[in-house]
C-alpha cells in the first residue's frame, strides 16, 4: 500500500449510470432494477496520473491538496482512499459490500465443497460450484479488505 501527497491539478470528474437488462418476461412487462452509480475523478499529482472511483461523490477539486493511499496500477496510481486537505472531505471505494459478500459466498463455497465430499459418492457438480463460490468469495473479500487497509492507512498517516 502506497500513501501519496500532492495538489490535484487537471481534474475531470465523470459519473457512470448502468442499468440492468429488461426483463421482458416479467408478468408486469418491462422492468428495470435500480440503477448503478459509479462516481469517478481523475486527475494529475505532479507528474502522475491518479484514478479514484467511489459508490459517493469523489470531493476533490482543481487545486486541492490530497493524500491517497493505493496501488500504482496500469501506468496510473489507483487511489483506494482519499483525504481532501483543503476541504476535510474523504472517502473510498467501498469495502463493507465486498467483504460481506466475499465472507457470504466463502461460507456457501466451503459449504458446498463439505456437501459435495461427505456424499457416498463425491458430487462432481457440487464439488466444482463450491469451489468456484469460495474462489469468489475469497476474491471479493481480499478486495474489500484492500480498501479497509487503504482507509486505514491514511487514518494512521494522519495521526
Amino acid at each position: 500500500m502506497e500513501i501519496v501527497e500532492g495538489r490535484a491539478t487537471h481534474v475531470k470528474n465523470a459519473l457512470d449510470v448502468r442499468r440492468d437488462e429488461p426483463d421482458y418476461d416479467s408478468p408486469l412487462g418491462e422492468q428495470h432494477g435500480p440503477p448503478s452509480v459509479t462516481h469517478r475523478a481523475s486527475f494529475q499529482l505532479g507528474t502522475r496520473a491518479v484514478q479514484i472511483s467511489s459508490r459517493e461523490l469523489v470531493r476533490i477539486a482543481e487545486g486541492d491538496q490530497v493524500l491517497l493511499a493505493g496501488m500504482a496500477r496500469r501506468g496510473a496510481f489507483d487511489a483506494l482512499a482519499y483525504r481532501n486537505l483543503s476541504s476535510f472531505a474523504e472517502g473510498d471505494r467501498g469495502w463493507l459490500p465486498e467483504l460481506a459478500v466475499g465472507v457470504i459466498l466463502s461460507a456457501l463455497g466451503a459449504f458446498m465443497l463439505v456437501v459435495g465430499a461427505r456424499a457416498s459418492q463425491p458430487n462432481p457438480f457440487a464439488l466444482g460450484v463450491g469451489a468456484l463460490l469460495l474462489l469468489a468469495g475469497v476474491y471479493l473479500a481480499y478486495r474489500g479488505q484492500r480498501v479497509r487497509a487503504a482507509v486505514g492507512a491514511l487514518r494512521r498517516h494522519s495521526a
